[in-house]
């Protein structure tokens, strides 16, 4: 009964494809409409080649100016409006969707351009849900956080945050390990979120909107933590 079932459900799937190249929806080869089945199916974030990631890149580098501050980082740091959240001063977002701490390590000399007093990064996450060793990947935010010492800007290093993914979890926590050790060694103190907006061991429903991005209201809690470590920090020393 069971096959007979999964056979006429293959069937009715196979007579609505073909009627979906009849009226003109899907065209032959179904190469798009494969691409799209992967793209929707697939867990793996994207490459940190991808097009998306070099275009933001690429208008960065060609906007002109400085600034008091930048927010460095992947999607989770893209989606703030931090000039909204610090309207005291002036502040760059330099979050990339899809970007990882090797993307972001290539990204630093843009960054160093625009002359901040200070750098918040927080990245991570999809270096290692590309499968990446927590070792590793602190190896690279190390390098970032001794990039951004040496040009003179005050780095504010987060603590990647947790997910609602007990297994992502656990190297995350291996890694903010690492990181507090990083921390330790640049002379910083590592803002850890995680008690806030994860209290239980997980990112509380509370904050987050898919296990993995924030709400509003965890931006705040983020801001409040930034803001008391920025107020204490000089402006830019760049003309305007």
């Amino acid at each position: 009964m069971r096959f007979i079932a999964a056979i006429a459900g293959l069937a009715l799937l196979l007579a609505a494809f073909v009627y979906g190249i009849g009226v003109g929806r899907y065209g032959w080869p179904p190469a798009d409409a494969i691409r799209l089945v992967l793209a929707k199916t697939s867990a793996t974030p994207r490459d940190p080649s991808d097009p998306y990631r070099r275009a933001r890149a690429d208008l960065f580098a060609s906007l002109p100016g400085c600034a008091d501050g930048v927010m460095l980082g992947d999607s989770i740091t893209e989606a703030g409006p931090w000039q909204e959240l610090l309207p005291d001063r002036r502040v760059l977002n330099r979050g990339i969707g899809w970007d990882n701490a090797t993307g972001v390590r290539q990204r630093v000399p843009e960054v160093i351009s625009r002359r901040p007093a200070w750098v918040s990064v927080m990245i991570g996450i999809n270096d290692l849900q590309q499968g990446r060793a927590p070792e590793a990947v602190a190896q690279d935010i190390a390098a970032i956080v001794e990039a951004l010492q040496q040009a003179g800007a005050a780095v504010l290093l987060n603590a990647v945050l947790l997910t609602d993914r007990p297994a992502l979890n656990r190297q995350v926590v291996d890694l903010n390990e690492r990181l507090a050790e990083v921390a330790r060694k640049g002379g910083l103190s590592l803002i850890d979120l995680n008690p806030l907006l994860a209290p239980t061991g997980a990112l509380a429903q509370a904050h987050t909107y898919d296990g993995l991005h924030l709400t509003g209201a965890a931006y705040h809690i983020w801001r409040d933590r930034l803001a008391a470590r920025v107020d204490t920090l000089p402006r830019s020393s760049c003309s305007r």
